[in-house]
């Protein structure tokens, strides 16, 4: 009673024994059900239980397994062979009624038995059957007839690509020519061109602020008095937008008041020439 309090006693305290007695339990628990597969229905006789009976049994049982898994493997390569012999016999005998009905078959159907065959071949069929063989040759019609239509827009849409990258080079060719360069007295333009526009928005803030200097700002007004002033405003506005489209007649003119004169005198005497002009072509018409 002492030696077993001692040993309980060693586990509990001893976390090394008590994994050692833990793992002896479990080969325990495995050994007594292997026995009691082995000796079923019976009971497994009763022996000593210690550790040298544990290793032997664990040897038995490990050598048991290995001589269970080779006579496993032992049968079922009898089985392959087996199954082998058979399907080598059944296809002899299948070899031996295919070619005797080939020797007793009419040339026609000998013929139509060829085309059967190579069209379940052509067509990937498992078997000959005539509906799995008119069905996969329906499939293979209709995707046919699907690449064919997809085959012809890719080659429409290839020539329009084709006749779009050549209008793209000539319009490539045409803004790459001398018509698209830019004059030497460009900058010289552009430079004039902003001056004037500088001058005219100065003075279109000048006649802003006359034009807010002379309205009159009433305290209270009424109802009248603001469509007055609207009406009056819409009327300022209109004058506005007829002196800026009067001053576009001048945007081109160069500040210079000579070299605006001289192109003022040109274009009276353009326009001399072209009523002149029509004074002729309306004499030789009359």
């Amino acid at each position: 009673m002492e030696d077993n309090a001692q040993w309980m006693a060693a586990g509990l305290f001893s976390p090394s024994k008590a994994r050692q007695q833990e793992a002896q339990a479990k080969d325990w628990l495995y050994v007594d059900e292997w026995l009691r597969q082995q000796y079923a229905p019976r009971r497994a006789p009763t022996f000593e239980r210690n550790d040298d009976t544990l290793q032997a049994l664990m040897n038995l049982v490990a050598a048991n397994e290995r001589a269970d898994e080779q006579r496993s493997l032992v049968d079922s390569l009898e089985q392959a062979a087996l199954d082998e012999a058979k399907e080598r016999q059944t296809d002899d005998q299948r070899d031996s009624i295919y070619d005797a009905m080939l020797a007793n078959m009419a040339p026609e159907a000998s013929a139509a038995v060829d085309s059967l065959a190579n069209a379940a071949v052509q067509l990937n069929v498992g078997s000959v059957q005539p509906m799995e063989i008119a069905s996969r040759l329906v499939n293979v019609t209709n995707k046919q007839f699907a690449l064919s239509q997809q085959l012809a827009r890719t080659e429409a849409l290839r020539k329009m690509i084709g006749s779009e990258r050549a209008n793209v080079q000539q319009l490539l060719t045409q803004v790459t020519g001398p018509s698209f360069v830019a004059s030497l007295d460009l900058q010289d333009k552009i430079a004039e061109w902003n001056r004037g526009t500088k001058h005219l928005k100065s003075k279109l803030n000048e006649y802003s602020d006359r034009l807010a200097a002379s309205q009159v700002t009433v305290p209270h007004p009424d109802i009248k008095t603001v469509e007055n002033k609207q009406a009056e405003n819409q009327s300022l506005r209109l004058q506005i937008e007829r002196l800026n489209k009067n001053l576009a007649v001048f945007c081109d003119l160069p500040l210079n008041t000579a070299d605006a004169r001289t192109e003022v005198d040109n274009a009276r005497a353009h326009l001399s020439t072209l009523v002149a002009q029509r004074d002729r072509l309306f004499e030789i018409l009359v």
